[in-house]
């Protein structure tokens, strides 16, 4: 059975890389953007998000991952990601 796994890094602030893997992805009509839901390899339980774009997880490039900059679009994540995992996300 092939992987099919999405896997990729970050780097730290230290420049550091951060094997990261993709739980996710959704779109969102209200904010009109794709989002991009992954988890630290090693520290599972750290879970992130960003906006993406799909050709990217398609071409396997994901270094280009944009921040969610407000506070209201992270708290409709957040609600997303906890549907999702059923409670995963801290708030």
């Amino acid at each position: 059975m092939a992987d099919d796994v999405v896997r990729f890094e970050l780097l730290s602030g230290s420049g550091e890389p951060i094997p990261c893997v993709v739980l996710f992805t959704f779109y969102s009509d209200d904010w009109n953007a794709h989002y991009l839901v992954y988890a630290e390899e090693l520290n599972p339980s750290r879970i992130s998000a960003s906006r993406y774009f799909p050709e990217q997880v398609d071409g396997g490039d994901l270094s280009n991952l944009l921040p969610i900059t407000s506070d209201e679009e992270w708290e409709f994540v957040a609600s997303v990601i906890d549907r999702a995992l059923g409670g995963a996300v801290e708030s």
